[in-house]
């Protein structure tokens, strides 16, 4: 099989590289390389080396090219930045049987070309992508060695029990147990928690937003309704990378974009991983709305009365309290609690370092993917049932099984462009 993928971001640009590997891709690209005006005159057959040439579609010059050949398996071909000389080469590839794909694809196929097994290439795609300093310590590959060298060792006792004795051992469950949890630890690392913050107009959020982001992204101002759109920011906290979101306040609606933005809010309520709920530190003159709350009862809720630097703040801090609620204070000027909430935020949304528990100068395996997910419960099943044969078609597969091109691990929002807007 032969892929290719364009490595260079989309639009307009000096040069647009495109990637080829296959087992053939020397094959099929010489025929339409030239250095001496006909294709297949003469390729680049010095590894590492840059050569010079035309790239020919019969008579037609379709781009002036500079190549370099990796290996036999691996060629970067620079061509033209605009858009019709990289259309006009993928044409070329395509009717010879190339497969164009995205490029965390094709970074999974190069890292299985060059002999890894499933789960290294797998922590080494995600590594492309990966957001914060936790992300990296987790797929670093100390990590998925232990991984491999732990299911190798499974597979060796499970051969020699088939060998022996015919029956599973109880400590391969409490392993799988444990190789479970981490695996859903790892997906809160790697797949960016969202943080929403909700609440009453004019209640501090969106200065709340700019503090946290370190940003003045969001325009602030005593008008109710100023933030109409949901606005959302990547942060970085204590190593953890996380989508923050500012939403439209509650109020009553006034008009039909007052609506939008309500409809909007609520969305982005239900669709979080950690609710920040702001009460107004000013006074209780605007209530939020309970409903909001209601909506997402079962996600993870942290409480803030905002502009602890007021007087009036101390009496919602303690009407929050009466409910018997356990709000963070916070200044969004001063500064005042925005650590404490963090640290919250992060309990919340159950996010540890992969540091966390491992004993000094060891490294315990950490699964991070769905496929692994998959033979994980795969695996658990057949231990259920006492089945030796299913506990060794699973291990064997975490090794040599095919990575799920759609994990979101691979393709984080925003992190990809399309393989056709080049």
């Amino acid at each position: 099989m032969n892929v290719m993928c364009v490595v260079t971001p989309p639009g307009q640009g000096g040069i647009a590289v495109v990637r080829l590997l296959g087992t053939s891709a020397e094959e099929v690209f010489s025929p339409f390389f030239s250095r001496r005006g006909r294709p297949g005159s003469s390729s680049t057959r010095i590894q590492g080396r840059l050569s010079y040439g035309k790239i020919l579609d019969g008579d037609r010059v379709v781009d002036e090219v500079v190549v370099c050949r990796r290996s036999r398996e691996d060629i970067d071909i620079c061509l033209h930045g605009g858009v019709v000389p990289v259309d006009r080469f993928r044409e070329l590839m395509s009717r010879s049987g190339v497969e164009e794909v995205a490029l965390p694809v094709f970074r999974l196929h190069l890292w299985r070309s060059q002999g890894y097994h499933s789960l290294r290439a797998e922590a080494a795609a995600a590594l492309s992508f990966a957001g914060g300093v936790e992300a990296v310590r987790l797929l670093a590959r100390p990590r998925s060695d232990a991984f491999e060298l732990a299911v190798r060792k499974r597979i060796r006792q499970v051969v020699r029990a088939m060998r022996e004795t015919g029956d599973v051992r109880p400590e391969w469950g409490e392993e799988l147990q444990n190789w479970e949890d981490r695996l859903a630890r790892s997906r809160r690392i790697l797949l960016s928690r969202k943080v929403v913050l909700t609440g009453a107009t004019n209640g501090g959020k969106s200065t709340l937003f700019n503090a946290l982001s370190g940003l003045d992204r969001v325009v602030v101002s005593p008008e109710p309704g100023t933030t109409r759109d949901a606005i959302e920011w990547g942060v970085d906290w204590n190593g953890f990378h996380l989508h923050l979101v500012d939403t439209a306040g509650h109020g009553e609606p006034r008009s039909q974009p007052d609506q939008l933005a309500l409809r909007r809010t609520r969305e982005e309520v239900q669709s979080a991983d950690v609710i920040v709920a702001v009460f107004d530190g000013a006074g209780p003159s605007r209530s939020m709305d309970p409903g909001f709350l209601d909506s997402a009862a079962k996600i993870p809720l942290v409480e803030v009365v905002s502009k602890s630097d007021l007087e009036s703040h101390r009496g919602v801090l303690k009407e929050r309290q009466k409910r018997g609620r356990s709000p963070v204070s916070v200044s969004s000027h001063t500064g005042e609690g925005l650590s404490d909430l963090i640290a919250r935020v992060l309990e919340a949304g159950d996010l540890v370092s992969p540091q966390a528990g491992e004993k000094e100068n060891s490294v315990e395996p950490w699964p991070i993917s769905a496929r692994q997910s998959r033979e994980l419960s795969r695996a658990r099943g057949a231990f259920a049932s006492g089945s030796l044969s299913g506990l060794l078609g699973s291990f064997r597969a975490l090794l040599q099984g095919v990575p799920d091109f759609q994990d979101p691990i691979f393709c984080p929002r925003g992190a990809l462009f399309s393989e056709r807007e080049t």
